[in-house]
């Protein structure tokens, strides 16, 4: 039997959905979990930003973040960097610094600030 996951608030174990049942341990560890990674995003998200996860992808960035909620965001941005530098983290951020990424599931809106996300407040 594979593992219990939880994905857009419901339990899935091989692909197939699990029903909730009350005091089953093992969902009730990985809400625990979840709620615990949640709280985590939103210090981040409120402090120095959530960290994005970045990959280049034919001349575009794509970067990625779990907002507070638990959804999952991504968006692309031009690779339209022309500066002297060759580092990764250079190119990265002069590419995706003062971009929004709002979250489709809540609403919540980040922006791009030294290629971390900071939730904007106001929208929280």
């Amino acid at each position: 039997m594979g593992k219990l996951t939880l994905k857009d608030g419901k339990f899935w174990r091989d692909g197939v959905e699990v029903p909730p049942r009350i005091g089953d341990a093992e969902q009730i560890a990985l809400l625990q979990q979840a709620e615990r990674e949640a709280e985590q995003r939103e210090i981040d998200a409120n402090g120095d930003g959530i960290e994005l996860e970045f990959s280049i992808e034919e001349l575009r960035y794509t970067g990625q973040i779990t907002c507070i909620c638990g959804k999952v965001i991504s968006n692309d941005f031009e690779c339209n960097y022309f500066g002297r530098s060759d580092s990764f983290e250079d190119v990265m951020t002069a590419a995706c610094d003062s971009h929004c990424m709002k979250c489709p599931k809540c609403g919540r809106e980040y922006e791009i600030v030294y290629g971390r996300a900071v939730l904007i407040h106001g929208n929280d």
